[in-house]
């Protein structure tokens, strides 16, 4: 459940909401932190359900027990990871709120409030450091999921392409769709690509989009992924990483 916030094959912020378990306090019980953590954990999967689904009752629904459950653990956590952990929590509670602003309308978040809102590098690095601590101590798994990850057409080039001959393959936004979906094993229907082919042309230049291959994925800004991760969620389409 605890994804990072520059993504989520579902979006960009699918990230945002992927909570992590998180908190501190001074009476220190291993058992009980790891079994909130967990429990936290799989909240944060029916927050992704939620997005996959595009409904905003669901998601209303999920980000809310998740981040109930998220600042309920942070109670039982030690003081060793306190702080971070009480970044991200601080983080998903306001991610919850821009939510509220929109009605959990994930497609209506003003674009500029979540290019805001990604761009805090205090959070990702709070974020390795909660993923690095709940593997060791309850050994949960981080998910490895972002959106340059499972959008990029790099894996369909061809095996002797160079990154920037790759990169000169994406000579418009259909073709950047048609890439995706390929790169990922999926069929997209023809209202889905004409709808993930405007959304990318209202939200991100073919220069940009042609970074998913010439950058590696941790380098590309946060909100170039975000813009890519909202287009598809609107039109429906998700990716499996």
């Amino acid at each position: 459940m605890r994804r990072k916030l520059a993504c989520g094959s579902t979006m960009a912020f699918a990230g945002a909401l992927l909570l992590s378990a998180c908190g501190g306090g001074a009476s220190y019980s291993q058992a009980k932190f790891c079994d909130a953590a967990e429990e936290t954990d799989e909240l944060g999967d029916d927050v992704e359900a939620a997005l996959d689904a595009g409904s905003a009752s669901k998601l209303e629904r999920a980000a809310t027990k998740a981040v109930d459950s998220a600042k309920a653990t942070l109670k039982l956590a030690p003081e060793a990871i306190k702080a971070d952990m009480t970044i991200v929590v601080d983080k998903q509670a306001e991610f919850v709120e821009l939510l509220e602003t929109v009605d959990f309308e994930l497609a209506d978040v003003d674009q500029a409030d979540l290019e805001d809102f990604l761009d805090d590098s205090a959070m990702d690095d709070a974020s390795d450091e909660v993923d690095d601590f709940l593997l060791d101590e309850c050994g949960i798994e981080p998910d490895e999921e972002a959106v340059a990850d499972t959008v990029s057409p790099a894996e369909t080039a061809a095996p002797t392409a160079t990154v920037s001959e790759a990169g000169a393959l994406i000579t418009d936004h259909a073709t950047f769709v048609e890439f995706a979906a390929l790169g990922n094993g999926i069929e997209l229907t023809d209202e889905q690509k004409s709808c993930a082919t405007k959304e990318l042309e209202e939200r991100i230049s073919i220069e940009d989009l042609r970074t998913f291959v010439d950058m590696d994925p941790a380098d590309i800004p946060a909100d170039k992924t975000a813009a890519v991760g909202i287009a598809f969620v609107t039109c429906g389409i998700t990716f499996e990483s």
